[in-house]
């Protein structure tokens, strides 16, 4: 009887200790959401078809495409128009892996860095953890760059006293492939990230699409823009800019660190219409997706990338879709119904 006791204290001993062991908690992974381009198909005067392209790079699966399945997890959000009152909704058509266009393996990239300054309140408070992984994603991607390719650094702002030129700064003396000589100049645009200054956004990439086109060593010429304010200063109109990156090939490719209340329609329709891609980083990630996208920069601007492609309809209640008419949304993605992995993409659709 003694015995049986001891056994059955002992096996209630094992059942306290295994249910008060604590559980292992995994970090939530960190996702890239990428929009990889966006294309009109079809219309009727109350229906618009259109594909969208886009990556979500997953930390689980070593920073390649996830292999999730996102097909119950991927949506557009219908609404009602403020001013017309016509209902848009939205249906997913069809899903489907495939490659993006191959660009070629030698590239002339340039990065430009936004150095206005900051809005806290634009970041949660977090501006800092952003500039720093702006930073890593920089460094990450220049040391990643391949022989035959080749880049170049630059910074905009106007007004603000750290920097040499405006509204464009460019370091070294052309494009190289040696990411050393930008260790300093990165190193002091993440510290001086801070001071006064306004965005010159039009003006400092028409500049650096000018440089580009004259400088540039390879067919395959790319320009970066990271941007988080308004371009407050003007001068320069949109369509002007944009019309010359396509008349140069020059895809302008948006990194977008907030969502701007004025000129977030511009950023997405230039990415869209130049062949760029736009990265929205403003999701739940505080900006810890930055380096794991410096990770994947070179791969996707070589193009035959790994990607989604969606076709999309959307109907309106009333006559709606025309010759010039516009779309502008972005598909929402709410994996495994984790608010810490929300995230969307946005594009832009015009019709010819």
């Amino acid at each position: 009887m003694f015995n049986k006791l001891i056994h059955i204290v002992s096996i209630a001993l094992i059942i306290i200790i295994f249910s008060c062991k604590k559980e292992t908690v995994l970090p939530d992974p960190i996702l890239v959401n990428i929009t990889l381009s966006a294309g009109y198909i079809s219309h009727t005067p109350q229906s618009l078809t259109f594909k969208v392209r886009f990556a979500i790079l997953d930390s689980r699966f070593n920073n390649e495409l996830t292999e999730v399945d996102i097909n119950n997890f991927v949506y557009i959000t219908p609404y009602i128009g403020n001013t017309s009152g016509i209902t848009y909704t939205y249906t997913l058509d069809s899903i489907k892996k495939t490659y993006t266009p191959f660009l070629g393996n030698n590239t002339s990239a340039a990065i430009m860095i936004d150095e206005s300054k900051i809005n806290e309140s634009d970041f949660n408070n977090n501006g800092p953890k952003y500039v720093y992984g702006q930073e890593t994603a920089c460094r990450t991607f220049f040391k990643l760059s391949e022989p035959g390719s080749n880049f170049i650094l630059s910074a905009y702002a106007s007004g603000n006293t750290f920097l040499p030129q405006q509204p464009l700064t460019i370091y070294g003396n052309g494009f190289t492939n040696n990411s050393l000589i930008y260790d300093q100049p990165l190193a002091d645009l993440r510290r001086y990230n801070n001071l006064n200054g306004n965005s010159p956004f039009l003006s400092a990439t028409d500049s650096m699409l000018k440089y580009i086109n004259q400088n540039a060593t390879n067919n395959n010429k790319q320009l970066i823009a990271f941007t988080r304010s308004d371009d407050n200063v003007g001068g320069i109109p949109w369509d002007s800019v944009i019309t010359k990156a396509r008349n140069f090939h020059i895809p302008c490719n948006i990194v977008m660190t907030y969502q701007g209340t004025v000129n977030f329609a511009e950023y997405v329709q230039m990415a869209c219409e130049t062949g760029g891609f736009l990265f929205f980083v403003e999701n739940n990630q505080d900006g810890k997706n930055l380096p794991m996208f410096g990770d994947q920069l070179n791969n996707i601007l070589k193009g035959n990338f790994r990607c989604f492609e969606t076709v999309w309809t959307v109907h309106a209640s009333q006559p709606i879709f025309y010759s010039g008419t516009t779309e502008l949304n972005y598909i929402e993605l709410y994996m495994d119904n984790n608010e810490k992995l929300y995230t969307y993409m946005p594009y832009y659709v015009r019709i010819p």
